[in-house]
């Protein structure tokens, strides 16, 4: 589950929420929630706001099973934080489609950086208690998209495939530094025991209600059956690099990698006891996945250059681990 199952086959709009949609599925739509409805944004679906429900389509005909994740966490019970219930599913025009209820609240990226320090503290308490509860659930196993076990070989084939993908568009001493940084992690990657992960929390999957604090959980998308510290790895990309996640309105008031010490009660839940040094060289691991991930299809720049040296020179952790 390291990368979304729902990629986009080649050729296709990398971000498909935004790719057009036909006046077949338009036309249903509005007939199923009642009105023309409001556009949403999803990387990966075309979301639909109605007054109280949220309609979620795939633009990529024939993949029946592309909500699944909704309907294995619909029903899940947070202390204080609420998920969305699935209402119905199904398939129109050759397209899988999921309704859900529509949550209270924004998302938290809006408003993050105007949030003072208490605020801050109570939000991430509540994100530590929520994931931990959500971590301790046992859905149905076959609703989950992908296989993670073993986890140690999981890893492995990401790593091998993410490498070889990456290959035409890396300089070779990248691709070296790269193969030798795998070989160096491949020890850390012990098997644990899985829990249900959300695989996605980065503050724009997470409401806040009118003071700031945490309300509800979105996007389940790239859930997983994983070790706790698989949900570390988006949240930290996020926290580095949090100008590449937001819109471009936005980026000037992300310009800077977010506080560490403010991961802390999530960093001691989502850890489960390993110790500090495996837990980056896991972490480390994953981040190095994705940066090749996006060399494939983006080519090679100064920035991805920039990514690469902060995980192969082992300072993608540096600040996460040390609180």
């Amino acid at each position: 589950m390291l990368s979304n199952p729902w990629t986009a086959e080649p050729g296709t709009p990398l971000i498909l929420g935004e790719s057009p949609v036909p006046a077949v599925v338009a036309s249903w739509v509005a007939s199923r929630l009642g009105g023309e409805p409001t556009r949403g944004f999803g990387y990966l679906s075309w979301v639909f706001l109605g007054p109280h429900t949220v309609l979620r389509v795939d633009p990529v005909p024939g993949r029946p099973d592309r909500f699944l994740s909704d309907l294995a966490v619909s029903g899940v019970r947070l202390p204080g934080v609420a998920v969305p219930e699935v209402l119905g599913s199904g398939e129109f025009d050759g397209r899988a489609w999921v309704e859900i209820t529509r949550l209270p609240g924004e998302p938290a990226h809006l408003t993050w950086p105007d949030q003072d320090r208490p605020s801050r503290q109570r939000f991430m308490a509540r994100l530590a208690e929520a994931v931990r509860v959500l971590h301790q659930h046992v859905p149905d196993e076959r609703l989950i998209p992908r296989p993670t076990s073993p986890w140690p070989e999981h890893v492995g084939a990401e790593a091998r495939g993410s490498l070889e993908a990456a290959r035409p568009h890396l300089p070779a001493p990248y691709h070296e530094r790269a193969e030798a940084a795998f070989v160096r992690w491949e020890s850390s990657l012990t098997e644990t025991p899985k829990v249900l992960a959300h695989g996605d929390l980065w503050l724009g999957n997470l409401l806040v209600d009118g003071q700031g604090e945490l309300t509800g959980l979105l996007d389940f998308d790239r859930a997983a059956l994983a070790p706790p510290d698989y949900e570390l790895d988006m949240l930290l990309r996020f926290w580095q690099y949090p100008w590449n996640f937001v819109p471009r309105e936005l980026e000037s008031a992300y310009a800077e990698s977010l506080d560490f010490a403010d991961l802390t009660p999530v960093v001691t839940v989502c850890a489960a006891g390993l110790p500090e040094q495996e837990l980056a060289d896991r972490l480390s691991t994953l981040e190095l996945i994705y940066r090749l991930g996006k060399i494939a299809p983006f080519g090679w720049s100064d920035e991805a250059r920039q990514m690469l040296d902060t995980v192969l020179d082992d300072r993608w952790c540096e600040g996460l681990t040390q609180q």
